[in-house]
């Protein structure tokens, strides 16, 4: 049975909370407060399970009501340096019966999970410097190709006729940079 759950860097959260889960949850606060974040938080953590995507925008529960926006839209004031931390605290009531024989003792689990993008504003301009867009997005296209990557490659040519003649440092980051897990931990309680 979940107990709790943590959530830092996600939408209205700074700094993580303990959100303590119990049969009947009431999630009551002025607007703005993070009330909808908490669900976003849950919506998250479960479309991830099913498809694996971290970096989403709409998920198979939420459907057309919930746009989670993708990460740079969900991490805390949009500052995609910080890595969005979730966490799930579990009973060991709810482990099931051959767990509870591996961990004799445990009286709750925690598992958690920091997402953040990989790559760095600072690498981006040693990489590319002055070049052009279209000198940027054909160095992109020949490493993904390079690395097999196929469909970030064949994505990267679509966008070759729609370059303008800048890009600013924040859009050849978005090309280049990749949601990734930076950590994940899994705590047992045995109190």
């Amino acid at each position: 049975m979940l107990t709790a759950i943590g959530v830092g860097n996600f939408k209205a959260f700074a700094e993580s909370q303990r959100i303590p889960i119990r049969p009947l949850t009431l999630i009551y606060g002025a607007n703005s407060s993070g009330k909808s974040s908490i669900l976003h938080s849950l919506i998250l953590a479960r479309h991830a399970e099913e498809t694996g995507d971290l970096d989403v925008h709409r998920t198979n529960v939420g459907g057309e009501s919930v746009d989670l926006g993708g990460f740079r839209q969900f991490v805390h004031q949009r500052n995609t340096e910080l890595p969005v931390h979730l966490e799930w605290e579990i009973d060991a009531e709810g482990f099931s019966r051959r767990l509870r024989e591996i961990l004799p003792g445990i009286k709750r689990a925690s598992l958690g999970v920091s997402v953040g993008l990989s790559g760095s504003d600072k690498s981006l301009m040693a990489q590319f410097g002055a070049l052009t867009p279209r000198q940027v997005l054909l160095a992109l296209i020949g490493s993904a190709r390079d690395k097999g990557d196929h469909l970030q490659a064949d994505k990267l040519e679509g966008m070759l006729a729609t370059t303008e003649d800048k890009l600013t440092l924040e859009e050849v980051s978005r090309l280049t940079s990749k949601l990734r897990v930076e950590n994940c931990w899994i705590d047992f309680d045995a109190t």
